[in-house]
């Protein structure tokens, strides 16, 4: 059976692709920083859809916990078959207001850390021939003002998922990335639905399980010639 490791999974996007992947027969991985009773939650779900899975806790902005973290993996389930790079953090601010470390932690958030993990997880990935998507942004190609810290992070994760692409296509293994638009999780609740759909032309924002469709997608075999590529799920919205 394979296993998937899915980071910032205790809720949200990250929660909806861990329950998806289970959905299509995985065991899973479900990694969060601070949230651990909506880890537990997310655990408890996969549980009832018939198939195991642990979570584990970790800043993926840290090498040696990223280390840890795949190590109790691979002890708990043999290996990792899908890893999928999803934890991020959003946080706006001016460019003139912006501090340098405001820039570094959002970096290594959003972009080292699917580097460090993809890197612990080579071993695994190589074995099983596996599989690695990255959640990029329509920030990537668009950019967002007073929120450059943001689209230079995404956009180097489009940068890293091609790259791996071409590098990692010798050992089998497919690395593509989705670029998400507006999504209804927590970070949007509560901002005007009228003014933030209005150039999307479906008219709506995704739901997460729209987008844990597409990682389910990327990561079965129905995508096996697909890879460095990115997937860009927002509604019409360029």
């Amino acid at each position: 059976m394979k296993t998937a490791l899915v980071t910032g999974s205790s809720r949200g996007i990250g929660r909806a692709i861990a329950l998806q992947l289970a959905r299509d027969g995985m065991n899973v991985v479900v990694n969060y920083s601070k949230d651990k009773e909506g880890a537990e939650e997310t655990v408890n779900e996969i549980k009832k859809l018939g198939k195991e899975a642990i979570a584990i806790a970790a800043d993926v902005s840290q090498p040696d916990q990223v280390k840890a973290m795949v190590k109790t993996a691979v002890s708990r389930f043999g290996g990792i078959d899908v890893l999928v790079n999803n934890a991020g953090i959003n946080r706006k601010n001016a460019i003139e207001d912006l501090e340098i470390d405001e820039w570094k932690d959002m970096l290594d958030v959003n972009l080292n850390a699917a580097f460090f993990c993809a890197k612990e997880a080579l071993p695994c990935l190589k074995q099983s021939k596996g599989v690695i998507v990255n959640i990029s942004s329509m920030a990537a190609f668009k950019g967002s003002a007073r929120n450059a810290h943001y689209g230079t992070s995404k956009a180097g994760l489009i940068g890293l998922t091609k790259s791996l692409a071409r590098e990692l296509a010798k050992y089998g293994i497919r690395v593509n990335a989705i670029a998400p638009g507006y999504v209804m999780t927590d970070l949007i609740k509560g901002r005007n639905m009228a003014e933030l759909v209005k150039d999307i032309p479906l008219g709506r924002v995704a739901k997460p399980e729209e987008i844990a469709d597409v990682v389910s997608f990327l990561a079965s075999g129905k995508a096996s010639y697909v890879t460095g590529q990115v997937i860009c799920v927002n509604g019409g919205f360029e």
